[in-house]
């Protein structure tokens, strides 16, 4: 199956795989590794295309190989992945049909002090796969072939052994192979304050965190700049808490058609422009035991989903569990609630308001340190409080994980 990628995009991960492979003489002497790997599922899943009214289920096999290059010094991390993901579908209403993802993915991360420290990270994906769902709102493309681009760079210092500062930015592109979906071009800048106020509540350390993002679309843009602070504790050697609020102000502008049904009818373009402001914040906290670990996630924000155009107010509960049961024997499960919601006046597709639910269980077994079977199970159910539509989807897979690093010392 030939897989469409332009010509700049080509350029772009190849000077990028010649960037982390042209590395100074003296990462000559660093810890090299190339690790070529395998996976193979068989998978099922019985709702592919997540539809309300007419289910689709199918058995699939998956493989997945993919390799990574790493290269460290005591200053310098560099690190590159490829991979793809081949499936082979086998319905009983549509016969064999084939989807193929492929992603790139680089970083790189340089400490030539022990004050400063900068990096910057590349990603590229495509992805053809017809029951994968977007990260945001639950939204099923289905045969769409879309791709992302991704980004970023950051620096961080320690003003004082007690103060550190890091300043990040992030460029985001997704593109989408349907006209009713809405390519989306992302900038965001942001920046962290950190200090140790060990001294008054012990171990803690105060945060402070400003943000601001830019999203341009086909028929507008919104603008988003948040701040707030807050705290990360440590209860324990194995308990953490960070809890982070503030404020967010965003401003938005959009173009749509209006037809006037008059004689005759008029068809005209309306620009609307909306602001608004509300609260953003987050809790997270963390166990990190030697045999078991957790976390807890409750956050809201605002942020323009995929597909869409204009903000959407997103609130999500999520959190996972993992246990080592024996050397070689780890169980885990996790589980998500979001909710995205947008009023009429700030997204072009009218006013929304949806609900997701993922819940996923499994397992991981290995046969030696380069061997291993992964088996999980997993439910997701969405739900369009507009319309009323609820959709349900179960998916089952075990694989199989080979890999092999060359010059691993």
């Amino acid at each position: 199956m030939a897989i469409p990628i332009t010509d700049c995009k080509k350029l772009q991960y190849l000077l990028l795989t010649l960037l982390l492979l042209m590395t100074p003489l003296e990462l000559l002497a660093a810890e090299n590794t190339i690790t070529p790997r395998l996976t193979v599922k068989e998978e099922f899943n019985d709702n592919i295309h997540f539809s309300s009214s007419s289910p689709t289920s199918a058995y699939m096999t998956v493989f997945s190989p993919d390799f990574d290059l790493e290269s460290n010094t005591e200053t310098v991390r560099l690190f590159l992945n490829v991979g793809m993901d081949a499936y082979l579908y086998l319905d009983e209403h549509q016969g064999q049909t084939t989807a193929i993802n492929h992603s790139y993915r680089g970083e790189g991360r340089f400490k030539p002090t022990p004050r400063f420290d900068f990096g910057g990270s590349l990603a590229y994906r495509v992805s053809n796969q017809p029951d994968q769902a977007l990260e945001q709102n639950g939204l099923v493309l289905n045969s769409t072939r879309r791709s992302r681009q991704n980004y970023a760079a950051d620096a961080g210092y320690a003003v004082t052994e007690l103060a550190k500062c890091n300043l990040n930015y992030g460029y985001t592109r997704d593109e989408y192979n349907n006209p009713t979906l809405i390519d989306t071009t992302q900038h965001s800048l942001g920046l962290r304050l950190n200090y140790d106020i060990s001294r008054w509540l012990a171990p803690a350390q105060a945060i402070v965190e400003i943000d601001g993002a830019h999203y341009t679309n086909r028929d507008g843009w919104t603008r988003n700049l948040s701040a707030s602070a807050g705290c990360t504790w440590r209860f324990s050697e194995v308990m953490t808490a960070t809890a982070l609020f503030g404020g967010s102000y965003t401003q938005s502008e959009y173009t749509a058609t209006e037809t006037d049904m008059g004689i005759p009818p008029v068809v005209r373009q309306v620009t609307t422009h909306s602001n608004g402001n509300g609260l953003v914040g987050s809790l997270v906290m963390s166990r990190a035991g030697e045999l078991t670990q957790m976390n807890l996630k409750v956050s809201h924000d605002v942020t323009v989903s995929a597909g869409r155009s204009g903000p959407t107010n997103t609130t999500i509960v999520s959190g996972d569990i993992s246990y080592q049961a024996t050397a070689d024997l780890s169980l885990r499960g996790s589980s998500s609630y979001q909710w995205d919601q947008a009023s009429f006046s700030q997204s072009q597709g009218g006013d929304y308001s949806q609900e997701s639910l993922q819940l996923s269980t499994g397992l991981e077994y290995k046969f030696t340190k380069d061997m291993n079977l992964n088996t999980r199970y997993s439910y997701t159910a969405l739900l369009n409080r507009k319309s009323g539509a609820e959709v349900n989807r179960n998916v089952i897979f075990v694989g199989f994980t080979w890999k092999y690093p060359l010059f691993e010392r």
